[in-house]
């Protein structure tokens, strides 16, 4: 029984895991000057650094951005993508 117990507790804590990202980054112009502007956003996860399969892609719409600075949080992740790594 607390066994079972255990096993349905670890199963809990992973579904209440969220699966999202919270991404903060900087956009500057060619001349090295934050950008203060609303933009589409187009985010992809590959499987490697260089030449690799995309794994995941989102466009997030009207991001503000701030003296080049923007935050977003990433979600809607398949279930094979592992963050584990």
């Amino acid at each position: 029984m607390r066994t079972l117990l255990t096993l349905g507790f670890c199963a809990l804590l992973i579904a209440a895991v969220p699966n999202s990202i919270s991404y903060q980054g900087k956009l500057v112009d060619s001349l090295g000057v934050g950008v203060n502007d609303t933009l589409d956003l187009t985010f992809r996860l590959y499987t490697t650094e260089t030449e690799g399969e995309a794994l995941w892609e989102d466009t997030m719409e009207d991001v503000a951005v701030n003296r080049g600075m923007f935050s977003v949080n990433l979600s809607g992740f398949h279930d094979s993508i592992d963050f584990s790594c």
